[in-house]
Order: structure tokens, then C-alpha cells, then sequence
């Protein structure tokens, strides 16, 4: 943070600057112009205020002004913020704004006499801000900020620009600004409490945190979808959310904050190759999705034109950063997903009806990137709206093309159909493709109406007892079955909600001192229960020494062994189940002692070559509806991902027949 000291504008500097002039009426005239610039007032209990409209400013075409020249200057000089003209466009003018501050005295002693201030600037990306603020000693303070600083190294941490400061009480404080960017600029300013801002911070970033995390959603969705279907028009559309993505974070600032906090020639650079991917993705998806070499040559031939014209204005864009380029740029953006909403018209009318969610989307999406990009590049004023255009047409896009692309696909397996008995071998060699897709899902689907339904069935069954007569103790099993039946579907409903947040990594380790023993015999006494019920023999080999307490995390460690001991007792038949505990050399430095669980069966045993296939999500050796054993497949892959979070790791060994 850099920090100067300025001497404060007297009215001895503008009566100097009269006499120089020797016009005694400019005098006058000054300290009327200054006499009805707005003052806005702060007390005690303001805590947001749009000051944009109450701020003047003077252009600093050639940058030739010092903060001493701008308190020299005359009041006339300053010109009043329009609430239509605050967005300047591109350009290079310095502007410096002004704005005086009426501060209150606080209402009692324990209220802070001078009260903490947050000035928001609502565009992340200008390059350089200045904020002079004047102090109690009759000086101003120079605090710089901007994204021509890296945000490690800005004075105030937040995604917009932002300044924190105080005021003298009790009087009128004239705060100045000055702002140079070579990006689109904008005179929007919020001054907030500092207890106000961080409840808005915190609403920013969730409404922010909601729209990224849709973008993330529809990108996993489609990514997965194209390694399903193999469809390229699915990975085309994928890389084209995920620049979009990058985009959008680099120019709302969230890139600079979270992904190159240290550096700052991404934020220029790196936007406009971002953008310019892109709308090349789009470009090339319409392209692909929409058939046009089919339906319309003439669409594709400007597709193909645009992608060429595209690779070359990014280019000189990223290397000559001059506004003009920059404006050009913008503008071509738009006119080039414009194209597109047309493109989408001209395919649908002749016969491509998958075109008619093309037209939708495209036209909302440009319609919101138009209003964007014109606002950028000044011609039309922002609104409280203008920031939000692009997420707003983003969330639409995304949304409506996931059905162009499932209408896609829906049509192509029609004319697969239709042009059966001229394709056969493909038509076979695609089929034999689906079928492998569709009995994975249709196994998946078995697998839970199975599972879920078996001991719901038992519930619906207790409970229609339970209704027909009152409940005396001899019937008593019915509600020892609808307990049971619910305590099964309350475990699978569990191990489903454990491997969902597993694999979001929700996991969250909870060491605490741990009786061993008394934990080993909890966590086997139902499996002994079961294995006697088998007349299966189930041991306990402790380990040699045994420590009494250990520092683990009980529900970790119980979310390890347990589906290992189930699988154990489910598979084994007859003979024995062992579970075994040896522990190796402590680490003399770090303390610790590294346990070894080990659970053996004499159950049917596996193939050598599948050990690793059982340890996935959702796999089993029998995938048949009418499997013996039943289970969702996912406990070992729990298993081994919590042992991974504990710094362990899991193994199979087996012999087919040797259990």
C-alpha cells in the first residue's frame, strides 16, 4: 500500500489563483459552484449509500495533472455524474472525482468517533485507483489500489476494488479519486459501514457461489454425457462452459482473487483469449450441432469465415491493447453470436427442428452478451442489471442447449433407425455400443429398486398389520420386522449419503482419544451375532502390545472396517472370519504408530484379475437382478477412500475358492 501526505485545498489556493487572474468575480462565482455542490451527509446510523450521482469529476485527457493541480483547480472544472453517463466506455482520460463526505459526531462515548468506511468500486478490472482522503493534521492520505496490483499485494482484500477508511468527525471531508484503466470504465461507486459490507460480502459471494456452481454442474454433466455417448457435439459444448467459465471469473475478478492471486497480466490477456475461445467453441458447436454444411452451405461457409476472422482481431487484441481494438473487439463478440441466433433461423427453417431450442438460447444469450458488450464500450449507461447480463444469459444458454443436446441425440438414434437396413453392420457395431451404456444403467436402476424396495416392502407390510389391530405383545414381531426392515434402509440411505460426500470431499477428519479395545468389541458385536446365527467362527487377534487409547477418528475408522466385516459375513458361508490388529515401529519423531487391520474369510473367494474391479463404485462380481448377495456396491470403494483420507491405503488379496 503506498501512502502520501498532501497538503489540504484552502480557499487561500483559489484566492491566490484570482489575483493572479486579477478577475475578482471568479471568486464569486467559485465559491457559489461550491457552495451548491451536493454534501452528503453520514451519521452514526448510515450504512449504504450510492454516492455515483452526488460525485464530480474532470477529465485528465493527456494525464498531465498532479493531485496538487486538481486541488488547485476551480469548482466550475468538476462536472456533475449523470446517472445516465457514469459508464465512460474505453479510453485512456484520467479522471479524477471528488465527493464531499459530512461526517456527525457520535451519539455517545462508546461509539467510535471516527467510524470505519468501505468505498466499492463495481468494476474489478480498472487498472489503477487512487483514493485521497484527508486527515485530522489538514493533509491527505494516498492509498492506491487496482488490478494493475496483484491481489496479494492490494491494501484491501475483496473481488472489487475497494478502499477502507475513516473520517475526522464533525465536519466536511472532500475525498478525491483518481482512476486511469485501459479497460471498459465505469463512475459507480457504493460507500457502505464496515459492518454493512461484510453482511453484503457475504450475500455477494453466495449469489456468485450459486451461479459457479451451475457452470460446474452443466460442465461435469456434459463432460460425462460425452464419455457415456462418445457425441462430440457434447465435448465441443463442455470446452465452450469451460472458457466461458474462465472467462467470466477473470472479468468479476474472482480469477485474480482465487486463481493467479500473485500475478496480474492474466486479467488483461487472459480475458480476451478466454472470451475468444469461447466464442470459438461456439462458433464450431453451432456448426457441428446444427448440421449447416446439410442444411444450409451458406451458414457454414460464414461460420467457417467468422472462425477465421475470430483467430485473427484476438490476436491484435491481445498484442495492441489500444481502446479502439478493444471496442472493435467487444462489438465483433456480439456481432459474431448475433450470427449465430440468425445461423440458428435459417437452419430450423430449412427442416433442422432441433434448431428451434438453437434459436432460444442463442437469442437470449446474444440479446444479454449485446447489452453487456454495448455497455462496455459505452454505448448504452449501466444499470444495476448490467453487471448480471452475462450470468443471466450464461444460466439460460447452458440450460436450454442441454435440451438442444439431448434433442440432438434423440434425433440421431431416429435416423439411426430409419437408415437401418442400409447401415447394418454400423447400425450393429452402435447398438452393441448402447446396450453396454444401457444395461450398466439399467443394472445401477435393478440394483437400487432392489435394495430399497426389500425392506420397505417389510415396512409397509408391519405397519398394514399394525393398522388392522391394536398392538399387544403378541404381535410384537410385526414391529421388530418394520424396525428391522427400517434399519436397513436407514444404513443404505446412510452409505449413499457417506459416499455422496466423500466424493464432493465433505469429509472432514475428527481425530479424539479412542479406547481401542472397547471400540473393537462395539464394532464387532452385531457380525459376531450374525456369524453365529451362519454357525460361522469369528476371532479376535489383538495386537502385541495393545495400546488401550489411541488418538483416531471413531466414525472414520468404523466407516472402514464396517463394510469390510459385512462383506466378510455376507460371502462366507462356512469356516471362519478372522479380524487381526498388529502395529509396527513407532516413528520417533512424529510419534506415531501405524496399525494394520486385517480381516480374512474362508468365503468363495475372487479372480486374481478383478481384485481391483471390486474396489470401484457401484461394482459388483454378480450383477444379475437376481443376485444371492445383495448390497449398492459401494462399501469397499468407501472404504478405500477413507482409508486414502486417514494417509492409508487398502488391499485385496484372494484366491478363487480360498476365500
Amino acid at each position: 500500500m503506498k501512502v502520501e501526505k498532501y497538503k489540504e485545498f484552502t480557499w487561500q489556493h483559489c484566492l491566490k489563483s484570482v489575483q493572479h487572474s486579477g478577475v475578482l468575480i471568479a471568486l464569486l462565482v467559485c465559491c457559489s459552484l461550491n457552495a451548491g455542490a451536493a454534501i452528503v451527509t453520514l451519521s452514526q446510523d448510515t450504512t449504504q449509500l450510492n454516492i455515483s450521482t452526488q460525485m464530480e469529476f474532470f477529465e485528465d485527457k493527456n494525464n498531465t495533472f498532479t493531485f496538487n493541480d486538481i486541488l488547485e483547480l476551480p469548482p466550475q472544472e468538476f462536472t456533475r455524474i449523470l446517472p445516465n453517463k457514469a459508464n465512460k466506455g474505453i479510453s485512456n482520460t484520467v479522471y479524477w472525482l471528488r465527493v464531499t463526505l459530512q461526517t456527525d459526531s457520535p451519539q455517545s462515548n462508546d461509539e467510535q468517533a471516527d467510524k470505519i468506511w468501505v468505498l466499492e468500486h463495481l468494476s474489478p478490472l480498472t487498472d489503477q485507483i487512487s483514493l485521497f482522503v484527508p486527515t485530522e493534521a489538514k493533509q491527505y492520505t494516498m492509498i492506491e489500489n487496482g488490478d494493475s496490483l496483484s491481489y496479494n499485494n492490494r491494501p484491501f482484500k475483496f473481488t472489487n476494488i475497494a478502499f477502507e477508511f475513516s473520517l475526522p468527525p464533525q465536519q466536511q471531508n472532500t475525498v478525491y479519486l483518481r482512476i486511469s484503466t485501459r479497460s471498459s470504465l465505469a463512475l459507480v461507486f457504493n460507500l457502505r459501514s464496515n459492518q454493512e459490507f461484510k453482511a453484503y460480502s457475504a450475500s455477494f459471494y453466495l449469489f456468485n457461489g450459486l451461479y459457479y456452481g451451475v457452470l460446474v454442474v452443466m460442465l461435469i454433466y456434459n463432460l460425462f454425457l460425452f464419455l457415456s455417448i462418445k457425441e462430440k457435439t457434447y465435448f465441443i459444448y463442455t470446452l465452450h462452459i469451460l472458457f466461458f467459465g474462465i472467462f467470466t471469473v477473470t472479468i468479476d475478478g474472482f480469477g485474480a482473487q482465487f486463481l493467479w492471486p500473485n500475478t496480474t497480466w492474466i486479467n488483461s490477456s487472459g480475458l480476451l483469449f478466454n472470451a475468444s475461445v469461447s466464442v470459438f467453441f461456439i462458433l464450431l458447436f453451432t456448426k457441428v450441432a446444427l448440421q449447416t454444411h446439410k442444411f444450409s452451405p451458406a451458414s457454414n461457409w460464414i461460420l467457417k469465415t467468422e472462425i477465421i476472422l475470430l483467430s485473427i482481431i484476438c490476436s491484435v487484441a491481445i498484442i495492441i491493447q489500444t481502446p479502439p481494438i478493444l471496442q472493435i473487439y467487444s462489438l465483433l463478440m456480439a456481432v459474431f453470436c448475433i450470427s449465430v441466433f440468425l445461423i440458428s433461423i435459417r437452419v430450423y427453417l430449412a427442416g433442422n427442428k432441433s434448431a428451434r431450442f438453437f434459436i432460444l438460447a442463442w437469442g437470449l444469450f446474444s440479446t444479454c452478451l449485446f447489452l453487456s458488450s454495448a455497455s462496455i464500450a459505452g454505448v448504452i449507461p449501466i444499470t444495476p442489471v448490467t453487471a448480471y447480463y452475462q450470468k443471466i444469459g450464461s444460466f439460460l444458454e447452458v440450460l436450454l442447449l442441454s435440451f438442444a443436446l439431448a434433442d440432438r441425440v434423440k434425433m440421431l438414434t431416429l435416423e439411426k433407425s430409419y437408415l437401418g437396413h442400409k447401415t447394418k453392420l454400423i447400425l450393429k457395431s452402435s447398438n452393441a455400443y448402447l446396450e453396454r451404456t444401457n444395461l450398466m444403467k439399467h443394472e445401477f436402476l435393478a440394483t437400487i429398486s432392489h435394495e430399497l424396495r426389500t425392506p420397505m416392502n417389510g415396512v409397509q407390510v408391519s405397519l398394514e398389520l399394525m393398522q388392522d389391530k391394536e398392538i399387544p405383545e403378541n404381535l410384537r414381531e410385526y414391529v421388530d420386522i418394520a424396525k428391522s426392515s427400517s434399519d436397513q434402509m436407514i444404513k443404505m440411505i446412510d452409505d449413499i449419503l457417506l459416499f455422496t460426500e466423500i466424493q464432493s470431499g465433505g469429509i472432514k477428519i475428527n481425530n479424539r482419544p479412542l479406547n481401542l479395545p472397547q471400540f473393537i468389541a462395539n464394532i464387532c458385536a452385531p457380525y459376531k451375532l450374525a456369524c453365529e446365527e451362519k454357525s460361522i467362527q469369528f476371532d479376535y487377534i489383538a495386537a502385541d502390545p495393545s495400546p488401550e487409547y489411541i488418538i483416531a477418528d471413531p466414525m472414520i475408522l468404523e466407516h472402514i472396517l464396517g463394510p469390510i466385516l459385512d462383506n466378510a459375513v455376507r460371502f462366507t458361508l462356512q469356516g471362519s472370519i478372522q479380524l487381526k490388529i498388529t502395529t509396527h515401529a513407532q516413528d520417533p519423531v512424529k510419534e506415531n504408530t501405524e496399525f494394520q487391520f486385517t480381516v480374512s474369510d474362508t468365503g468363495p473367494g475372487i479372480e486374481k484379475n478383478r481384485t481391483k474391479e471390486i474396489m470401484q463404485a457401484f461394482t459388483q462380481l454378480d450383477g444379475s437382478h437376481s443376485r444371492e448377495f445383495g448390497g449398492l456396491g459401494v462399501g469397499l470403494s468407501m472404504s478405500r477412500q477413507l482409508a486414502h483420507t486417514l494417509g492409508g491405503q487398502l488391499t485385496v488379496e484372494s484366491t478363487l475358492g480360498a476365500g
